[in-house]
């Protein structure tokens, strides 16, 4: 269970999340560029999403497309999960 919720607590695999909830059936290959990342490191987060048990990954030819295991309680903890970074940041930003 802490290995579930440590690979939700990054800003960058909830950016992965919210790119394949809302683009179902989108490409590794298409997330790179999305977020500004290489694939390789877009192939690492996903890894540790499949590793968790947050994604599983469908290919399609040579298309490797990433789909959310347990869509509605991803999505909720996904939302739980961008609430308290964003809570956390604005507390950082008080500080300084």
């Amino acid at each position: 269970m802490d290995r579930f919720f440590s690979t939700l607590a990054n800003r960058t695999r909830l950016k992965i999340l919210k790119e394949i909830v809302e683009n179902p059936g989108i490409c590794v290959c298409e997330l790179a560029p999305l977020l500004g990342k290489d694939i390789s490191t877009i192939s690492r987060h996903l890894a540790l999403l499949k590793q968790s048990n947050v994604i599983s990954i469908r290919k399609s030819g040579r298309r490797v497309i990433p789909i959310i295991n347990f869509p509605e309680k991803i999505h909720e903890i996904m939302k739980i999960a961008t609430e308290i970074l964003q809570e956390k940041e604005a507390e950082i930003i008080k500080i300084m």
